[in-house]
């Protein structure tokens, strides 16, 4: 074997990590199609999958996929389809009422 058959072998994928990333990103499209899920919602429903993190966040990736860094607004972490996406309607109304009291403590 040569060097470059070495790297080949050691870098080329293999056909049942395909499969899994394939069947992880059909997950994905499913249980994201409503919208923006919580991320650790989604691992804990991936893990019963038999999806690890890893897996996950690769077969979000490859379908165009987006972590959505919500930590500002005391969301923590979620993952949609599309970014850009609508929040769901009761995390939007908990924000507008955690803006309406912040801005009435201002006052």
């Amino acid at each position: 074997m040569t060097a470059d058959d070495v790297l080949v072998k050691q870098n080329s994928r293999k056909p049942d990590d395909d499969r899994q990333i394939a069947r992880c990103e059909a997950f994905l499209r499913t249980y994201l199609a409503k919208g923006p899920v919580r991320s650790p919602d989604v691992y804990d429903a991936a893990k019963m999958q038999e999806f690890g993190q890893t897996t996950v966040k690769r077969a979000l990736k490859n379908i165009g996929g987006d972590h959505i860094d919500r930590r500002n607004q005391r969301e923590g972490y979620w993952m949609t389809l599309t970014p850009g996406a609508p929040f769901p309607v009761d995390v939007v109304e908990r924000e507008q009422v955690t803006m309406a009291s912040a801005a009435g403590e201002e006052l």
